[in-house]
């Protein structure tokens, strides 16, 4: 296992977990800035984001882009929001393409708010 700093490129790697670059999947940690980090990391090749059977933080939305994977390991992965902040959104102001997210929960905290959606 190693550690990434910044953003890197890894082509031809099929999977890239955010742990390695600093994602800690304690359910208390922010792990945002990690998991984004891999979505960068793959943006010009594309790839796969794996997430393991661990609760992930996410405070910041991850800015999806076009061909990427995101695959969790059943009911054990779960992304947390903080109910304030959508989970995931689109990265840019052009369209993304060929985007899947598979095996995961996403929930968080919800408050109640007037003329809004729940995320």
């Amino acid at each position: 296992m190693f550690l990434c700093t910044g953003t890197g490129v890894f082509a031809g790697l099929q999977k890239i977990y955010p742990e390695w670059f600093g994602a800690v999947g304690d359910g208390s940690t922010d792990d945002s800035t990690a998991i984004q980090n891999v979505v960068n990391s793959v943006a010009t090749t594309g790839g796969t984001l794996r997430l393991l059977a661990k609760t992930y933080k996410v405070n910041a939305a991850v800015l999806l882009k076009s061909n990427i994977t995101v695959i969790g390991e059943g009911y054990g992965t779960y992304l947390l929001g903080n109910g304030n902040n959508d989970i995931f959104k689109k990265s840019g102001t052009g369209s993304i393409n060929n985007v899947l997210i598979e095996n995961l929960r996403i929930g968080g905290a919800v408050t109640a708010k007037t003329n809004t959606t729940v995320r």
